[in-house]
Formats: C-alpha cells, structure tokens, sequence
C-alpha cells in the first residue's frame, strides 16, 4: 500500500504534465492552422447554371463565383469520343448561353455570353467536331467599317440569331438620338480549327 501511495502522486503529476503538453501542442496547431487559413473554407456561390441540348447533344453550364472572377465550367454529353469539360474564366457575374448549328453541318455550336458591362462582353464559343469531341471556336471580333463620327457607343449586345451570331452596337449622337450598327458572323472552317468570320454589316 505504502508503494502504491508513494508512486500515485508521481503518476498523476507526469499525467498532468503530459496532458498538459498534449493541450499545448493541440493549442498551437490549432493556432498555426488559423494563421495559416488551413480550416478556412472559401464559400462558393452558384452564380448560374443551365443545361440544354440540340442534336442530341447536351451541354451544363455551371459558373461559380469566385470572388473578382468566375468559374464556367462548361460539360458536354452525347458526344462519341470524349465528353470532356472545359473551364473558362471571366470577370463577368452575368452569364448566359446559346445552343445551334451555325454551320448546318448537323452537330451543335455552343456560345457563352459573360456581360462584364455595357461595352464589354467575353464570349466562349465552341464547336462539336462531327459530334465527336468539342473544341474552340477563334473569333476574333471586327471594328465596324461604318462610320460613327460625332457619335460615341453607349452599348454593345451580342446575341445568335438563327444560325448567324449577330453583335448590334448602339450608339448615341449629339443631338442624343441613337442608330444602331449590327455585325453579322458566320461559322466557317479554318486550318487548325473552325471560325466565326464578319459576313455583313448594315446600319439601323
């Protein structure tokens, strides 16, 4: 008894001790990982998500806000050789799509409009190769050859309109009257991909 009397309060001070250095270091870790924002976990808002389909095609379109950008995350299904995603980024919370063959070649063309502001629009075009797999569509966008003296823009749209993709800059006169400019692209191929290429221009 004498034994288990002597060794008892040394027992319970070594425990004490190590539960102590236990709390310590689970403590510091705790601190460590606050600093470092490892147990942060950013919160991420759906900003928009549509999903549609054309000849048998389906696309998902997913954007996530991430702060100053957005995530589009871009998914196909229906396709024969890969249906893999694509992810693009944008300064733009607006997000919105367009499904159609713009070439009538019998597989779909998918277009996403990210509105930054009045003037400013990114624009995501892809193509489904023969339904196989999707891949980039170049467009490089064309100034209007019309002439806008003494007359500034106050807004520019983008929209597909049958199978044309159609841009209509508006803009205002002195005298505050507007007229508007639209640009007509056509989808056409190109050498290492397809091409969406200013096909008219007229003034309204």
């Amino acid at each position: 008894m004498k034994k288990i009397l002597f060794f008892l309060p040394i027992l319970l001070v070594l425990y004490n001790c190590s539960t102590g250095e236990q709390k310590e270091k689970k403590s510091e870790e705790n601190t460590s990982k606050k600093e470092t924002g490892q147990e942060e976990t950013p919160h991420l808002d759906t900003l928009f998500k549509g999903i549609g389909n054309l000849q048998d095609v389906e696309f998902t379109v997913v954007a996530i806000d991430q702060g100053e950008t957005a995530a589009i995350t871009i998914t196909p299904s229906g396709l024969e050789n890969s249906n893999e995603a694509v992810l693009a980024i944008s300064e733009s919370k607006n997000i919105s799509f367009a499904i159609e063959d713009l070439d009538s070649d019998g597989s779909p063309e998918l277009i996403v409009f990210a509105k930054v502001d009045d003037l400013n629009t990114d624009i995501f075009a892809y193509s489904t190769y023969n339904k196989k797999s999707m891949g980039l569509i170049n467009f490089q966008e064309n100034s209007p050859e019309i002439k806008t003296e003494k007359a500034h823009l106050i807004k520019k749209e983008y929209a597909v309109v049958e199978t044309t993709l159609s841009r209509r800059n508006t803009y205002e006169k002195e005298d505050g009257s507007t007229y508007v400019v639209q640009t007509d692209y056509k989808l056409v191929d190109g050498e290492a991909m397809k091409q969406l290429i200013k096909s008219k221009e007229y003034q309204y």
